[in-house]
């Protein structure tokens, strides 16, 4: 990543500082093993704490893009996965931006052939669907969405 930073420095909009600010700093980019299925994301208690200490910019990227997932996975993975590091960002002591890449398809209007950038009403509160999919199993979940 460091590599790719330096090679495409002044053509993209990131910039990823100079090796000596790494050496005095520590990384600028992270990864870590996390499982955004799980409450918590996941994380373990030290990779945690790092995270609320020092992190400055979360890249929530995670999540399935697979179209034909099963919906009560994809609500765990995508919605809830999503709600957990909002909850997560809120506690950090630096955090300066969230960036959240989301899926293609996110959300089609039928009535409508242009896409508005604005809040459209929803049919289920993102809560609501969270409980429903944490508390039954698939085919019931289906079911309920289905009707």
């Amino acid at each position: 990543f460091f590599d790719r930073c330096r090679s495409e420095r002044g053509k993209i909009a990131w910039y990823c500082g100079t090796k000596e600010d790494v050496n005095k700093k520590g990384p600028a980019v992270v990864g870590l093993s996390g499982d955004v299925s799980q409450m918590d994301v996941g994380l373990s208690a030290e990779d945690r704490k790092v995270l609320l200490a020092k992190v400055s910019i979360v890249f929530h990227v995670a999540a399935t893009v697979r179209f034909n997932e099963h919906l009560r996975l994809s609500t765990l993975l995508n919605t809830r996965g999503t709600r957990e590091m909002l909850t997560l960002a809120r506690n950090m002591s630096h955090l300066e931006a969230f960036v959240h890449v989301s899926t293609a398809y996110a959300h089609v209007c039928s009535h409508s052939k242009l896409m508005e950038e604005r809040f459209y009403p929803v049919p289920i509160e993102p809560e609501d669907l969270i409980k429903a999919a944490e508390g039954m199993d698939e085919e019931k979940f289906q079911e309920i969405v289905d009707e």
